[in-house]
């Protein structure tokens, strides 16, 4: 009878700590479910080495503003307003804008799992973009690491990937500018960084950049939003591209097919400024040295408007609901990506402007729900002190 006792009782503890452990590890999963895995582990390493913020975060294609990353707080509702905005403003908290259920802010590193576990109405934390998103390739990401672990490993890449451009220490790339021409990019800082420029075409500069300064170049020097392989290779995929698309761009069709509100509300949420009606700007890269090797008469097939070509690059403006097919099917594409960089929030002008060309008459009741006026002065500029100023 005592035996029976004993194993009964033995039971009901096992049972009690197995159930407390299994409550706690719930919580824990809930409370990191909120904050993206990568910004978990930028905070973490971070804690363990402060003074490597910089190094940690471009490690992992993270842009770092004194020791600040931009973020995106998606609610618990239908409506940002719910999130505690004083509690944000506790933790360190820079809020830039807010539209439907997101707030867009600068948050303290030291402080993204607090702000995602504590701080009221917050279900996620999230990057704005994905990490590196247009900065530079993950091809090159890799050979720096590589290269600088020892030389002959960075060979082995190469030959493992089919990267034919390096000339001793440098690589060939293109360093895509932020704007319409390569002259915002900084040429004394790639000096400096002992960069040789060989040709500038648009806005793009191609140039041999050192193996060991690869991400230092696509992350300090002014002006730079991407930087990429001179020569598309079979099989690897640029920083947030996904086979041939740019991964925003995928989503961005994705959200069109749903309704053009959608479009509309995805591109202020990704920062997408080229976009005019239905059609998206983009650079189309060609396989090769050169962008005849595109099949034009199939993009004219698919609805492309070609506007500007040079090197192996084509400017285009593609239908929203074509960009996977342009991808897929036209003959000689190695990859398509936005022309500009994703940027940290659209003005109202710009979002006026996209929504007018995607929505047509039913705008101006779209961005006055916003809180964004039309017609006022400059058509694009609130008259009140709405989120959106």
């Amino acid at each position: 009878m005592k035996t029976n006792i004993k194993l009964a009782m033995g039971k009901a503890i096992l049972t009690t700590i197995l159930l407390t452990v299994f409550f706690f590890a719930a919580e824990a999963y809930a409370a990191s479910a909120k904050l993206e895995r990568v910004l978990a582990e930028l905070q973490r390493e971070y804690l363990k080495k402060p003074s490597a913020l910089r190094q940690i975060a471009n490690s992992k294609g993270i842009t770092i503003t004194n020791n600040k990353v931009t973020v995106y707080l998606v609610a618990s509702g239908k409506d940002a307003g719910i999130i505690d905005q004083k509690a944000l403003k506790r933790y360190g908290a820079e809020i830039q804008k807010s539209f439907g259920n997101v707030i867009r802010a600068n948050v303290p590193v030291s402080n993204l799992q607090a702000i995602a576990n504590k701080v009221k109405g917050v279900s996620l934390v999230q990057l704005t973009s994905a990490p590196g998103t247009s900065k530079i390739q993950n091809t090159l990401r890799e050979l720096e690491q590589r290269y600088i672990q020892d030389p002959q490993k960075a060979l082995n890449y190469a030959i493992e990937q089919g990267i034919g451009e390096i000339f001793g220490n440098k690589v060939r790339v293109y360093l895509t500018a932020s704007g319409d021409t390569f002259d915002i990019i900084d040429r004394a800082a790639l000096t400096r960084l002992e960069v040789n420029v060989e040709k500038t075409f648009g806005n793009v500069i191609r140039a041999l950049v050192p193996m060991d300064k690869l991400q230092t170049v696509a992350n300090q020097v002014k002006g730079i939003s991407f930087m990429q392989l001179t020569k598309g290779l079979p099989g690897t995929q640029l920083t947030g591209i996904t086979g041939k698309l740019q991964d925003v761009l995928r989503g961005l069709q994705q959200e069109y097919i749903k309704g053009p509100i959608n479009a509309l509300n995805y591109a202020i949420a990704q920062g997408i400024s080229e976009i005019f009606g239905h059609n998206v700007r983009v650079y189309l890269t060609a396989a090769g040295d050169n962008f005849n090797i595109i099949d034009r008469a199939a993009l004219s097939a698919l609805g492309v408007n070609i506007e500007k070509t040079f090197g192996n690059v084509i400017r285009a403006l593609v239908p929203m609901d074509k960009l996977q097919a342009v991808a897929n099917q036209v003959a000689g594409i190695a990859n398509i990506q936005l022309t500009k960089a994703l940027v940290p929030y659209l003005t109202d002008q710009q979002i006026t402007t996209i929504a007018q060309g995607l929505l047509g008459p039913q705008a101006a009741a779209i961005l006055e729900a916003m809180g964004i006026g039309i017609g006022l002065g400059s058509m694009g500029d609130c008259c009140c002190c709405c989120p959106f100023c």
